[in-house]
């Protein structure tokens, strides 16, 4: 009886059987066998099919079945369609090769039945009868396991990652562990001249590198054992946390500069497989950084060298200028015939129509060449608009305008930044506006639209009643060298620089500038610009003055048919702790002044505009003091006019206190301290008494101030005592600073006005003695007066001790305005406060 083969015997069976079926008797018995066969077929775990020699199965085993999802007859009959098309060739190529009756295995594909494609390992046997024929073909399948099919994903894995090193345009080469190595692409072969077949698997690769010559050991080298004393032998290499390395190397034979890169090479357990390095020729950028280097030191050079010239020609041309002005307005001071006055206007407006256009020019030259700087300096906003108004309220006068400057309350004062820029800022945009007003307004206002505890951003309007901007030519304003038209250029003069250079200075204080469209005449232009807050200052809405409790108690009509400007004054006076009433006409006034008296609650002053429509400032004054209910009522006046004669005429018409526009807050606050306490008993005393003006108020104080000026040019010193001496005020002139400290020594003076460039000591020196020193002047207020007007030159004073700078040729209305800051305000007028 057939005892049933135990799975060991079939394991035998089977590895004989893909070995080829050496045994061919063996193989004759299995087949004669007949039922043996099929019970041992049955039996096997993997499918099998047997087929005459010309290819038709004759047998299929139930492991086929099972697998394939054939049946046995499908297959037999030729109904199975298992074969795929392009396998089909292959399967007849297969069964013609096994007519040399040898065992051999090949890779195919096949279809279950159910669709889907098998990659299987077939194994061809041949079965060979007892008279040595092939009697059958013996095809067993099996599907290719996991560990073949990894070593085939390998394999492909491994020929495309060295099919993408060949062909990457960087040379790359990689060694294993030993030195020996692994991959030279073509690109290593067109650096090097060595070709791959020649060094693959080979240790001695550093031949073929001689521009490592160098450095030893080499960066792949490195990346393998890296050590930190390679870092501090190898200053160029750099070494990254992922552990690539890095270094850059010039190779003089070849003339060529490499950035090279080496990392370790580890497997997903982490071990160390060996190295790549990649080596790029950057020898074209390498050079044109040299060039650019070279070309940037000489472009710095020619810059330093403008920046020279720039300075050194400022200097000459404003020194020459300063005498020019002068002279100009010394010559004026003298009785001329009209044709002489003429030639020297003509010869003072050139100058300053030339200083303009240097300004302008020098200031442009320094922000195209990125060599402008800001300086971050704690400065009073107020006071340094009320300095930019002063500057303009000459040409102001002169056209008879209203200049109106308006801060809203909520604005801080005490700021962080460049009060010099925001100025230059502020007198391009006042000075076109004036320029090209010729009746009616000039207003300047400033809110605030953002603050933190930092920082705050301020807006800045200037309107004018002008004669407005065409819309189609807006597009050019803030471009350089542009004017609106040829006759405007004609006509009203100018660089076309200003509104282009303020547009710069704009931006580079964070913010920005532009035109506001709106209906009617003029031109309204606005900016932005973000400024700090001073650290540890209280906050100052206006600057430190006060009135005393007493008179806030009054009760005050102020009258004026701008409303900007009546705004202004009532913002001032609620500041101060008073209460007004306000009025935009003199009738209107007249009117309140009465009823208030009727209800015996009347005001104690009236504070006046000159320049109202139907009754004026002058005849509303008459009317007061010709009526007996309110006669008594103090007055000030307020004029933008300012003629020669008003004063007189003011005070002829009943006016206790005369002041000019634009209202600075510190003199309106003066004058009515000053009116309250006048005692006005009779119209006689009225004729014979001293009228309060912003001169009066200062006038007795300025007599007390000494300053000392160090100036060594004669012409200059001339024209500077001159110009003090007009302003009121007492000066000793010296020629260097050994000279100033020796004054110092000796004599009291309340400010120095001091040359940079002079013989023996200059201003720079003598200004650090005086700040160094134990004595009691060292405190004393130092403004520089200088042609030195180029970047850092300002600042260079202030680091040498001096408070503050001034440029030649110097304006005298501006260098009145520095006097007063630092004697009158800081000094003089604290006393009285």
């Amino acid at each position: 009886m057939f005892q049933r083969p135990t799975y060991e015997e079939l394991e035998k069976r089977i590895r004989k059987l893909e070995k080829g079926c050496q045994s061919t008797s063996e193989c004759e018995a299995v087949i004669d066998g007949g039922e043996h066969f099929s019970i041992f077929a049955e039996a096997l775990p993997f499918s099998v099919i047997v087929s005459t020699p010309t290819g038709r199965p004759v047998y299929v085993n139930a492991a086929f079945e099972k697998f394939s999802g054939w049946s046995r007859h499908e297959v037999l009959t030729g109904a199975a369609r298992w074969i795929p098309e392009h396998e089909t060739e292959k399967q007849t190529r297969h069964i013609t090769q096994i007519q040399d009756k040898t065992v051999f295995r090949v890779q195919a594909q096949r279809y279950k039945k159910c669709g889907e494609m098998l990659d299987l390992s077939l194994v061809y046997c041949p079965v060979i009868n007892r008279a040595g024929n092939l009697s059958a073909v013996l095809i067993i399948h099996n599907q290719i396991s996991m560990h073949e099919q990894t070593q085939k994903d390998l394999k492909d894995s491994n020929q495309s990652l060295t099919q993408i090193i060949n062909y990457l345009p960087v040379a790359t080469f990689m060694i294993d562990t030993q030195g020996r190595v692994l991959a030279w692409n073509r690109a290593m072969e067109r650096l090097t001249g060595v070709q791959a077949d020649k060094i693959l698997g080979k240790g001695n690769y550093e031949y073929a590198l001689p521009f490592y010559h160098e450095r030893r050991p080499m960066l792949i080298n490195m990346a393998l054992a890296w050590d930190e004393n390679y870092q501090k032998n190898f200053i160029s290499i750099k070494r990254y946390e992922d552990g690539v390395l890095t270094s850059e190397s010039y190779h003089p034979e070849q003339d060529i500069y490499l950035a090279c890169a080496s990392r370790m090479v580890q497997d997903s357990d982490g071990r160390v497989l060996g190295a790549i390095e990649t080596l790029l020729d950057i020898s074209e950028t390498k050079k044109a950084e040299i060039k650019l280097k070279a070309a940037r030191k000489a472009a710095e050079a020619a810059n330093h060298a403008k920046s020279d010239f720039l300075a050194n020609m400022s200097h000459e041309i404003r020194t020459p200028l300063n005498g020019i002005l002068g002279m100009a307005g010394m010559l004026l001071d003298t009785d001329l015939a009209s044709e002489q006055q003429d030639y020297a206007l003509a010869v003072e407006s050139s100058a300053d129509s030339l200083l303009a256009v240097i300004n302008d020019i020098l200031d442009y030259s320094k922000i195209e060449a990125g060599k402008l700087n800001f300086e971050i300096i704690d400065f009073d906003l107020r006071l340094a608009l009320e300095d930019i108004v002063d500057l303009l309220s000459l040409e102001v006068e002169k056209k008879g305008l209203e200049l109106i400057c308006f801060v809203s309350p909520d604005v801080p004062s005490m700021l962080q930044g460049d009060p010099g820029r925001l100025r230059q800022i502020l007198l391009n945009l006042l000075s076109n506006a004036v320029k090209f007003t010729h009746q009616g307004e000039v207003i300047i206002q400033v809110k605030c639209l953002k603050e933190s505890s930092s920082e705050v951003e301020l807006r800045f309007t200037v309107k004018d009643t002008g004669i407005g901007i065409p819309e189609q030519r807006r597009g050019l304003l803030f471009k350089s060298f542009s004017q609106l038209d040829s006759s405007t250029t004609r006509k009203y003069g100018g660089t076309g620089l200003g509104l282009a250079i303020s547009k710069q200075l704009v931006e580079m204080m964070g913010g920005r500038i532009n035109l506001v469209a709106h209906e009617g005449p003029g031109a309204i232009f606005q900016f932005t610009v973000l400024l700090l807050k001073q650290v540890q200052k209280k906050d100052q809405r206006p600057p430190a003055i006060r009135l005393p409790v007493d008179i806030q108690d009054k009760r005050i009509l102020l009258v004026d048919d701008n409303p900007t400007s009546l705004e202004m004054l009532n913002d001032c006076l609620k500041a101060w702790g008073c209460h007004a009433t306000l009025a935009s006409s003199g009738k209107e006034a007249l009117e309140l002044l009465v009823l208030q008296m009727e209800k015996t609650t009347p005001f104690d002053m009236a504070i006046i505009d000159l320049m109202m429509p139907e009754m004026d400032g002058n005849c509303l004054s008459r009317n007061i003091k010709s009526h007996p209910l309110i006669k008594d009522t103090l007055l000030i006046l307020l004029t933008s006019r300012a003629l020669r004669g008003d004063a007189a005429l003011a005070r002829d018409s009943g006016f206790d206190g005369y002041l000019t526009k634009p209202i600075k807050p510190f003199f309106l606050n003066r004058a009515i301290l000053s009116v309250f306490g006048k005692k006005v008993n009779s119209a006689s005393t009225r004729q014979n008494r001293k009228l309060v003006t912003r001169y009066t108020i200062i006038e007795d104080e300025k007599r007390q101030v000494r300053i000392l000026l160090a100036e060594d040019n004669e012409t200059n010193k001339k024209v500077a005592l001159h110009v003090l001496g007009k302003l009121g005020y007492e000066a000793r002139a010296v020629s260097n600073g050994k000279e100033v400290i020796k004054l110092l020594e000796r004599d009291a003076y309340h400010l120095v006005l001091m040359d940079i460039q002079m013989p023996e000591m200059d201003g720079y020196t003598a200004s650090r003695i005086i700040r160094d020193s134990s004595k009691s002047y060292r405190h004393i207020p130092i403004v520089a007066m200088t042609a030195n007007a180029m970047k850092g030159d300002r600042e260079k004073c202030l680091e040498s001790g001096m408070n503050d700078y001034i440029s030649k040729p110097v304006n005298p209305q501006q260098l009145q305005e520095k006097i007063e800051t630092w004697i009158c305000k800081t000094h003089l007028f604290q006393n009285s406060e």
